[in-house]
């Protein structure tokens, strides 16, 4: 049984004719919580939201598909011809406001969960382990290298990113959410990177048998 991928990278909408960002809290207000396209938490950031897939080329059809959605949406209230989407590290706005965003990845796979008495985080750390030390290693630092220092280190500052001996993660009931790296949505090639790294290291984790990412067989 093969790992499943799912994820919520974040945006903003950008108006290149007012030069400002577009807050999403009308466009969305009919959307459904557990929508393709909605909010979490802050009014001018929104995230697209896709099923969990079993293949990394997957994901940019669907992120393709999520963009269309939005602009249906637009379409509706403006002419979209001046809005884009805008994905990367930190988005500073002409205006002086500035968005830290993220591209969360999710897995799913029951042995990344654990049920006992004794453990009320309902983990297997010791694949959790593997599987943290795998992602930073192979997909969080490849990331930071192409990533823009300066929003780096400020969007690292709100918490996200490498930070101490992992990247930053939540645990779900369906698995584990890695919110460590950027928003991969700019182009299909780095949604592809992105995922198709993250199906290689979850899935070689479920094969490791000795915690050690360093041995020659790895």
């Amino acid at each position: 049984m093969s790992v499943t991928l799912g994820g919520a990278p974040e945006f903003v909408l950008w108006d290149d004719r007012k030069k400002t960002v577009v807050p999403l809290d009308n466009i969305l207000f009919f959307e459904h919580p557990d929508g393709d396209v909605g909010q979490d938490g802050c009014p001018r950031i929104g995230e697209f939201r896709f099923p969990p897939v079993m293949r990394p080329e997957e994901v940019a059809p669907l992120i393709k598909e999520r963009m269309k959605i939005l602009f249906d949406k637009l379409d509706k209230k403006f002419s979209p011809n001046h809005f884009q989407v805008r994905g990367g590290t930190w988005f500073l706005s002409e205006e002086g406001m500035s968005y830290p965003l993220g591209g969360h990845i999710h897995f799913g796979h029951p042995a990344f969960l654990q049920t006992t008495p004794y453990n009320m985080y309902n983990i297997n750390k010791a694949v959790l382990y593997r599987l943290l030390q795998g992602l930073d290693k192979y997909l969080a630092i490849p990331f930071a290298a192409v990533e823009n220092p300066k929003s780096a280190r400020m969007r690292r500052g709100c918490g996200y990113g490498i930070s101490g001996i992992h990247g930053v993660w939540k645990k779900q009931d369906w698995g584990i959410e890695y919110k460590t790296l950027f928003s991969w949505i700019q182009s299909p090639m780095l949604t592809n990177a992105a995922f198709g790294l993250a199906w290689l290291i979850s899935n070689e984790v479920l094969n490791l048998d000795n915690n050690n990412w360093d041995c020659p067989k790895t």
